[in-house]
């Protein structure tokens, strides 16, 4: 069992979910890309404001395009496609 979740296959299962990440993460502009890293990485959205020095209504704006154009439902899955494409 070990073996299958981390031989060849599992590193084929792993690239493949990082190529399609990625993907995904393309279609967003650069500001969109720092919202969805700051989220990635914990941050409400007062602390994304202060690291990225815009007000807290753009980092409402950015995460509200994060969710259509990422056709995420929450700020989790925002993470887990940023650490997706990461990986």
């Amino acid at each position: 069992m070990i073996a299958a979740a981390t031989g060849p296959q599992s590193r084929a299962a792993r690239r493949s979910s990082r190529d399609a990440a990625r993907r995904q993460l393309s279609t967003l502009t650069e500001r969109e890309l720092e919202t969805a890293r700051a989220i990635a990485d914990g941050l409400g959205n007062p602390e994304i404001a202060e690291r990225l020095r815009i007000s807290i209504a753009t980092v409402k704006a950015h995460t509200g395009n994060l969710f259509t154009k990422l056709a995420v439902e929450n700020r989790v899955q925002i993470a887990l496609l940023v650490r997706d494409a990461e990986d």
